[in-house]
């Protein structure tokens, strides 16, 4: 008596704007909808115990990364090589994402660059600069020099 289900669920097909009507979904249940829905329940308990045992391994994997815990292994190189090599892309890419963005901004007006100006450290030149004075500072004796003493050698 499957055929007595299987004409329903076209009766429900028309119906439902011919849309397909899934056996589980059916007016008339049926051997067939039985099936359907015990195998749709187990899929679902797979996932849910697949999910717990990924979760799981994810967190073991955090709690102990080889390249953390012993990095002269053979697995601990291993990872620190893998993430490095995957990680590398990604870097270059954002940095690359990031100069486009700053070579596409606009400059800076008057008020705005005056005040960034105010805030901001001395640039590496004025660093440079004053260690150069500091340095010469430091070099010069700490005794009065010849000419302040007046003898010659």
């Amino acid at each position: 008596p499957i055929d007595v289900p299987e004409r329903q669920r076209v009766k429900d097909r028309e119906a439902n704007e011919g849309r397909l009507v899934r056996p589980k979904d059916a007016s008339i249940q049926s051997g067939l909808g039985d099936v359907e829905r015990k195998a749709v329940e187990d899929w679902e308990v797979l996932r849910k115990e697949e999910n717990e045992r990924l979760f799981s391994l994810r967190r073991f994997l955090d709690e102990r990364r080889p390249m953390e815990t012993d990095k002269d292994s053979a697995l601990g190189v291993t990872e620190a090589f893998t993430v490095g090599l995957l990680r590398g892309p990604q870097l270059f890419w954002k940095t690359m994402g990031r100069v486009k963005e700053l070579m596409s901004s606009e400059d800076i007006d008057g008020q705005d660059k005056e005040l960034l100006q105010q805030n901001l450290p001395a640039s590496s030149g004025d660093l440079e600069s004053e260690s150069v004075n500091e340095s010469k500072k430091e070099s010069k004796p700490s005794g009065p020099s010849e000419e302040e003493d007046g003898t010659v050698m």
